[in-house]
């Protein structure tokens, strides 16, 4: 990640500060998604409707939702990097605690504390990042923390579901823990060797419309809404829905983020090159139709490309959404800004596990999922029509 960076005149002295803050993303997602993970022996051991699996997530998004914005105002006035360390060893322990669950007040309780832990990446983090990147470098430098992000979304179904099929899920939660200490040293480690980031008011801006913002806004909370709810309920989908054991469910929930993480190094070069709009209509159109054969096809033959193809796609739009965030943010205020954002996609994310969960105790997950898809149809029309204004408000300047 560090040769990405090499060719900005800012890489060698920051490029420790990215990857730091690539890694702690990382840890933030991979303990974040680990339950997920294992949803599947827990709704057996402890006889749970998907309604109740959904409430479990939907614990840890109310609190991202609560938290994420007052911490990214108070990093932007009380310096990001500490406020991170803190949040993060937080998330280790409440993480290593979940395995402790001997019921499903537990799991709720800890859960909780789990959502309050991961609340500091995407305000104090993102913003941290966006103060390194130069703007011409936006993309790129939002793709290479982001990779580690989308990595640890893909690694965690991947790990604690295997480990969870030989030792039972306890042992895997606490597991996960466990690998995060040595992360959680090695970040404290770079981001000490860390120089003062650039200063954030003095970076070219792009300046957007109230209405174009507002669109971008409604197609990322939908999309939020989608992601919250695949992160969710894929692993039990493919296990419920297509007959997958739950290693399989595993793997190839790895494979759909691995292919996002990935994804985000090619579209982070793409977004610095063209209108960061340009990828996001892309790749929200792209996932639409995947997701939708996915659903319908019923064909394990297929499903691998299937999979790969809507995480990679989903991945691709991540850095140029991150860049257009920093291009509405007022000066001085990126870690708000970042935070209330995420806050709101958040929200949306809150009732995502809750719908899928319900409507597939109604029905079936498979009807959840068209639901999902739909959804994401949505996001993309949003996004049409921002590309659509901003097309216009240029050409009318």
């Amino acid at each position: 990640m560090a040769k990405l960076l090499s060719s900005d005149s800012a890489g060698h002295a920051l490029s420790g500060g990215i990857i730091a803050l690539g890694l702690a993303h990382f840890l933030t997602h991979f303990l974040e998604f680990a339950l997920p993970a294992v949803y599947p022996l827990i709704r057996e051991e402890f006889s749970l409707s998907y309604s109740d699996v959904g409430v479990i997530s939907s614990s840890v998004v109310i609190t991202l939702f609560i938290f994420q914005t007052p911490i990214g105002h108070l990093s932007d006035r009380k310096g990001r990097k500490y406020l991170l360390m803190a949040f993060l060893a937080l998330l280790i322990c409440s993480t290593f605690l979940t395995g402790l669950s001997f019921s499903y007040v537990h799991l709720l309780l800890f859960q909780v504390l789990v959502g309050m832990g991961a609340s500091a990446f995407h305000s104090a983090g993102m913003a941290m990042a966006s103060d390194i990147a130069p703007h011409r470098r936006m993309g790129r430098y939002m793709a290479v923390q982001g990779f580690g992000g989308t990595f640890g979304v893909a690694l965690a179904p991947l790990i604690v579901s295997f480990l969870g099929s030989i030792l039972g899920w306890r042992h895997a939660i606490q597991g996960a823990a466990i690998l995060g200490i040595p992360v959680l040293l090695y970040i404290s480690r770079l981001l000490h060797y860390t120089g003062s980031p650039l200063d954030s008011k003095e970076k070219d801006r792009v300046v957007l419309s109230r209405k174009v913002i507002f669109l971008i806004l409604m197609g990322f909370v939908l999309q939020g809404f989608v992601f919250r709810g695949i992160a969710s309920f894929f692993p039990t989908y493919l296990v419920d829905v297509y007959g997958s054991s739950l290693k399989l469910a595993g793997s190839l929930t790895f494979l759909l983020f691995l292919g996002g993480a990935f994804a985000e190094l090619v579209g982070g070069e793409w977004s610095d090159k063209t209108e960061k709009l340009n990828v996001v209509v892309f790749s929200y159109g792209v996932r639409c139709v995947l997701l939708y054969l996915i659903n319908t096809l019923d064909n394990p033959d297929a499903l691998v490309a299937l999979v790969i193809g809507f995480g990679f796609f989903q991945g691709m739009s991540i850095p140029a959404v991150a860049s257009l965030i920093r291009d509405m943010s007022p000066p001085g205020s990126a870690g708000k800004s970042y935070g209330a954002v995420f806050s709101i996609a958040t929200l949306t994310g809150f009732f995502s596990p809750l719908i899928v969960g319900y409507v597939g105790d109604l029905y079936s997950l498979k009807v959840s999922f068209s639901i999902l898809t739909l959804a994401l149809l949505c996001a993309f029309a949003f996004v049409v029509m921002a590309r659509y204004f901003r097309f216009k408000d240029a050409h009318a300047t």
